[in-house]
């Protein structure tokens, strides 16, 4: 794990003024959270809560938590097809590679990592990967919130919560149908991209940004689909059901924690929802505080609360981390390259580097 450590010093020393703040930021919510989740917390009875633990229950949920990782991974593979067919036994561990730098490296470094390592093993260019990506954020926000609202209904909360889940909802859908149209009418996008570079960017930088643009729209081609976005969503939607799995495999370490699988996915979608938010590698606080204000919702006592999402954060983790550190390992792909590409170096891959070189 020093190499890990490491590998974070650098990437920090590297970034830009720009990211510096943001990572500033991500700091200062990560505190603000862990405040709030330790608000009205006494150690002793998280401590009583985590000795009356039965652990022998963490091993099926680390392994159960690699389910929705393989879930992941085919839904990638899908958003990829139009660009290049890529084996889910090639692509699995480039997705676990991402997911580890996004626990231990700041301002969620590890998507850019996973481009990053896609296209070296793949030669997809990391524009178009960040772009499928992207749409992998959309998706999931789209199924979280629609998770709610099922979820607000059943457990009758109040109308001012149903009213902001509807319209965040409304607002995913909205960017959806604008990648759709990006997607779909590549006129109309060329159109205003060639008004807008003419009329704001100088002219040295147009092409590259003419590129990037291009790579990007390679990217969104999985949308052209009606039928094949309706799959995204249900691929999608199954994710999250699977995540929701582990959390009840986990609550099982704590025979007084009675808290239905419903609920569960309730917490997972407020939990997903709030790590969207910057904060530390990890989600430090992003992940702990809403989990532990929900369970105490459903009238879970804090303490018993606060010990279940320690736990459960911590088989979410852990072994995803390992995971990803081993098929960093295990390749020809060094620290010092990624956090080249992770810096921007590597962002603007030359032109050979697109999905039509790859096929």
């Amino acid at each position: 794990m020093g190499v890990l450590r490491r590998s974070r010093e650098k990437h920090v020393s590297q970034l830009t003024n720009a990211q510096k703040a943001k990572l500033a930021l991500g700091l200062l919510i990560s505190v603000v959270f862990v405040l709030w989740a330790a608000r009205g917390l006494r150690l002793d009875e998280v401590l009583r809560a985590l000795k009356s633990g039965n652990y022998i229950w963490l091993l099926p949920a680390a392994c159960a938590y690699f389910l929705p990782v393989l879930l992941r991974t085919w839904r990638w593979q899908s958003l990829l097809r139009p660009i290049l067919f890529v084996p889910i036994r090639r692509l699995m561990p480039v997705l676990v590679i991402g997911y580890m730098g996004n626990n231990v490296l700041p301002a969620r470094a590890g998507e850019v990592l996973r481009a990053y390592v896609l296209r070296k093993n793949e030669n997809v260019s990391i524009t178009a990967s960040l772009a499928t990506i992207v749409l992998e954020r959309v998706f999931d926000a789209i199924a979280m919130l629609l998770f709610l609202l099922v979820s607000l209904s059943f457990f009758a909360m109040n109308a001012r919560n149903m009213w902001i889940t509807s319209g965040l909802a409304v607002f995913c859908l909205l960017v959806l149908g604008l990648f759709w149209l990006a997607a779909t009418r590549h006129s109309l996008l060329t159109g205003v991209y060639g008004w807008a570079s003419r009329k704001f960017l100088p002219e040295r930088v147009r092409g590259t940004v003419h590129g990037l643009a291009a790579r990007f729209h390679e990217g969104l081609q999985s949308l052209r689909s009606p039928l094949a976005m309706v799959a995204l969503l249900l691929q999608s939607a199954c994710i999250w059901l699977a995540e929701a799995l582990v959390y009840l495999a986990v609550a099982q370490v704590f025979p007084d924690l009675r808290v239905s699988y419903p609920q569960l996915v309730f917490m997972v979608a407020i939990t997903a929802l709030a790590t969207t938010l910057p904060s530390t590698p990890g989600y430090v606080g992003t992940f702990d505080a809403p989990g532990i204000a929900v369970l105490a919702r459903f009238g879970v006592p804090r303490s018993l609360a606060a010990s279940f999402t320690v736990v459960l954060h911590l088989v979410i983790w852990l072994p995803i981390t390992v995971a990803g550190w081993l098929f960093m390992a295990a390749s020809s792909i060094r620290w010092s390259d990624a956090a080249g590409a992770i810096s921007g170096e590597a962002a603007i891959e030359p032109a050979s580097a697109s999905a039509d070189s790859a096929q």
